[in-house]
């Protein structure tokens, strides 16, 4: 300590005692000192000198270029050389060669300048100020030499004579005799450079050797210096052996650094003050997905971080900047990938500033927790869908006690409020409910999936079908940890398939009819071209016979064997959906009332027949004919079932009135409707449940042969179901059967639609043209027979094509024509409409005993048309005829 304080004394007093004027300057030219001669040469005190910018000496000869030139020289960290001419106090100018020499502080960074400056105003010996100036610093710890151009040593000082061990004697020996051969030519290299003028001084490191032969490092500074009026370098040599073994560790250190820079699996970001990237590793350049290349230099936040959350990093980036370096500040924000991922990064940032507090590097380490955030939240969400889960779950320890349970489970049991963690089953559910789940527990202990339901009772539901799922939970470690139980109610869904097996057979019944309503649709057209040519051979046969004509009662016995042919045809196509109803408003307990009137007439003696019908009920809006064959239809049923049974009363049992709430509830009806009941029981033989299941199946009978079709209860439940009604039936063997019906009311006036026309105001007409169109022969035969009778003229044709020649080409007038829909080629209504875009003026009868209800629906919208269905007879033909040709009369021509 003693030596260092005694060597700054001797610096102080060379210094104090130069005879150059020596100044320092901060790193913005501000003085910061000055020895006796500056100021001596200057005329200012060291007060005025100290504080003040060295351009105050400035004498404006210099231009702006020459001070350019110079700072960006001292700036850029190199030796500056050359003449000022400055300018005293006094104004006095002055001309003095100068050196300027930039300072480092520790971190090599630039902090001071040293300017040594000579005046050249006057002239000495040179080589006598060098002996005294190497006198004064002979003690100073660098090794100074003055060494000629052929590397002859002039002058050195006790450092560099203790380095080469050599006392005084170095004087004189060459400078190979102390280094080495290497040196010598080194030195040789520089003296030229010095003296060909490219450069006033050399900074150069080199290796010496001392006196034992070892290596050691130093730092040079050589000048060029006049010594004995001639040319010589002056050499500064400063042993830099700990510098350079803080540079190797520093090296290492760094290496070590740069490695784990690279190899770090963190990301590791610097960014300026700016916030512009000044380095980033493999790691974070990899998953950013950029090459490093292309991330220094651009703002971080404007290029990886995503424009909704750019605000609050540039806030965090500040909270780092003023926090200094003592605790690092840990934040979390997404980073926007090239590719347009975003990444959830945890950095841990600090700043780094230099010793004049200014921002130096923004040091961040980051670490990718996108898939922990992710686990996290789904952790959350699963813990959030289990709380709010209709499902019942519990979390179950192995010993079979409650570890959770959710809000479900505990609304369910009615255990609200409460904490059922380590109660244990058997406590909470009760012995006889836990000894039924017992060794389903077990098993999914030992780590099987069990899956069961089973009807509990539950407080506030009542009881419920539970379908109940355990499921072993496992530990990191593959083991059963646990037991998760997930009950779901599926109470609701075992009486929706109910439901839906008992629509699927009512599809199926209805796919059934359907598909029989084809085939019976067209038997019936078959039956009803067979019974059209009967009725028209009848009307024609009954003109010639009498009653008193033994072939009379023939003739009423084949008359009345068509009548109930045809009654079977009717049932058919009304089945079969091909016949319109007339719906209208009627009062249905007047129908009821004389249908029953025939069945008391035609009934067995032995049945006795109970009655009780509410007259006063409202109306109801379908086709009369509906209520006339439903009742008809389980009347006779009820009749059929008594026939043959013995030993008790038989006795048929008629209700109608409004249906109480009782017997709504009974059919399931929308609520809100009034509907009429009508019930109609016997004491008959009753049905076993196969022949109740297929009672409304088409051409199903348990009768004999000849006594039904099996149609009857098929046509009144499409009768019932197309009013908006329903049926059902209470039966059992040999106790007896009741039907119960539901018509609904419809609310409006109390008057009947009467849909009769007051024939008495028809014009019999006897003079018609007719064209008739029918591919039967016998059809067309009997008519014209019939018709020419009347007194009409009648052309019949057998095609649509045919009558169409004598319409267009003959252009024969007709008043009247009647065709039949279904022709070969050109069908009816083809014909009708070529008949109407043709403008013949002209009524139009269509016959059919087999018409789908939307194309009788066209007709009936049709001008000048009407529908006559089949089989029709001779009266019915007649009436038809005058019936169309008075409404065309009634028309406006």
């Amino acid at each position: 300590m003693d030596d260092i304080k005694a060597n700054s004394q001797i610096l102080d007093l060379i210094l104090q005692n130069s005879t150059a004027s020596i100044m320092i300057t901060d790193s913005e030219g501000s003085i910061e000192y000055v020895n006796p001669k500056f100021v001596e040469l200057t005329g200012y005190s060291e007060s005025e000198l100290l504080g003040a910018n060295a351009r105050m000496l400035q004498s404006g000869r210099q231009s702006k270029d020459f001070y350019k030139d110079m700072w960006e020289t001292i700036t850029s960290g190199n030796v500056w050389h050359g003449l000022f001419q400055n300018k005293k106090k006094d104004g006095e100018l002055y001309t003095e060669s100068a050196q300027i020499i930039p300072v480092r502080d520790n971190k090599n960074q630039i902090s001071h300048y040293l300017a040594i400056k000579e005046h050249l105003t006057t002239s000495g010996d040179m080589a006598l100020e060098l002996e005294a100036f190497a006198g004064i610093i002979g003690k100073i710890p660098i090794e100074l030499y003055i060494v000629d151009i052929q590397d002859l040593i002039y002058l050195f000082n006790n450092s560099a004579a203790q380095q080469a061990n050599q006392g005084g004697g170095i004087v004189g020996l060459h400078v190979r005799e102390i280094r080495d051969e290497s040196y010598e030519e080194k030195l040789k290299r520089s003296i030229k450079t010095l003296f060909s003028g490219s450069r006033d001084r050399l900074w150069e490191r080199h290796n010496y050797k001392n006196a034992a032969g070892e290596k050691y490092p130093v730092q040079e500074i050589i000048i060029p210096v006049s010594y004995q009026q001639k040319d010589a370098v002056l050499i500064c040599a400063t042993d830099i052996s700990k510098l350079v073994r803080i540079e190797d560790e520093l090296k290492t250190q760094k290496q070590e650094l740069e490695q784990y820079f690279d190899l770090a699996s963190e990301i590791i970001l610097l960014l300026d003050g700016t916030g512009k990237v000044r380095k980033i590793n493999t790691s974070g350049s990899k998953l950013l997905g950029y090459p490093t290349s292309d991330l220094i230099g651009k703002d971080w936040i404007t290029t990886c971080i995503p424009g909704y959350k750019q605000n609050a990093v540039r806030q965090s980036l500040k909270d780092v900047m003023e926090s200094g370096e003592d605790e690092p500040i840990i934040t979390e924000s997404p980073v926007l990938t090239k590719s347009g991922d975003l990444r959830i990064i945890e950095w841990r940032s600090s700043a780094h500033k230099n010793t004049n507090e200014e921002l130096v590097t923004i040091l961040s380490t980051g670490t990718d927790i996108t898939e922990r955030k992710v686990t996290e939240e789904q952790k959350t969400l699963i813990a959030e869908l289990v709380e709010q889960s209709d499902d019942i779950i519990t979390l179950i320890s192995l010993d079979f006690k409650y570890e959770s349970t959710n809000t479900a489970y505990n609304k369910a049991f009615n255990r609200e409020g409460e904490n059922l963690a380590g109660k244990s089953l058997r406590e909470v559910l009760g012995i006889e409910t836990f000894d039924s789940i017992e060794q389903k527990l077990i098993s999914c202990r030992e780590g099987n999936v069990v899956n069961f339901s089973e009807w509990v009772t539950l407080p506030q539901k009542g009881r419920r079908l539970l379908r109940v799922k355990y499921t072993p939970m496992l530990d990191n470690k593959g083991k059963v940890r646990g037991i998760i139980a997930v009950s779901r109610d599926e109470t609701e869904r075992a009486l929706l398939e109910e439901k839906q097996a008992e629509l699927t057979n009512q599809l199926h019944q209805s796919q059934r009819l359907e598909a029989i309503g084809r085939l019976a649709g067209g038997i019936g057209h078959e039956f009803n071209n067979i019974l059209q040519v009967q009725s028209l051979n009848l009307g024609l046969m009954k003109g010639y016979l009498s009653e008193d004509d033994e072939l009379y009662e023939n003739y009423l016995q084949i008359e009345k064997v068509r009548e109930r042919a045809s009654q079977l045809v009717r049932q058919i196509l009304t089945f079969s959906r091909h016949n319109k109803p007339q719906i209208q408003r009627v009062r249905s307990q007047a129908i009821i009332s004389e249908v029953l009137k025939l069945i008391s007439a035609t009934a067995p003696k032995a049945i006795k027949i109970e009655q009780s019908i509410n007259k006063e009920v409202k109306m109801i809006q379908c086709d009369p004919t509906y209520i006339d064959q439903i009742v008809l239809c389980l009347c006779e049923n009820a009749v059929q079932a008594m026939e043959d049974i013995e030993g008790r009363d038989k006795i048929l049992r008629i209700h109608y009135d409004y249906a109480d709430a009782k017997a709504l509830e009974l059919f399931e009806v929308p609520a809100g409707n009034d509907y009429l009941e009508l019930k109609i029981c016997d004491t008959g033989q009753g049905m076993d449940e196969e022949t109740a299941k297929h009672m409304y199946d088409p051409f199903f009978t348990k009768r004999s042969s000849g006594q039904g079709t099996g149609l009857g209860l098929s046509v009144a439940y499409g009768m019932i179901t197309d009013m908006g009604g329903a049926i059902r039936v209470d039966t059992e063997l040999d106790r007896g059967t009741c039907f119960h019906v539901l018509f609904p009311i419809t609310e409006g006036e109390e008057k009947e639609e009467d849909g009769q026309t007051e024939m008495e105001d028809l014009v019999d007409r006897t003079d018609l043209n007719i064209l008739f169109i029918d591919d039967e022969e016998i059809i067309r035969s009997a008519a014209e027979k019939i018709l020419v009778r009347k007194g009409h003229k009648i052309q019949a044709y057998e095609t649509a094509e045919e009558a169409l020649d004598i319409l267009l080409k003959d252009h024969t007038v007709f008043d009247l024509i009647i065709c039949d829909l279904a022709l070969p080629g050109m069908s009816g209504l083809e014909f009708i409409e070529v008949v109407r875009k043709k403008e013949i003026d002209t009524h139009i009868i269509i016959s059919s005993g087999n018409i789908e209800l939307d194309v009788e629906e066209s007709i009936d919208k049709l001008p000048n048309t009407s529908y006559l269905r089949k089989p029709w007879d001779k009266d019915q033909l007649l009436i038809k005829v005058n019936l169309a040709m008075s409404n065309q009369d009634d028309e406006p021509k």
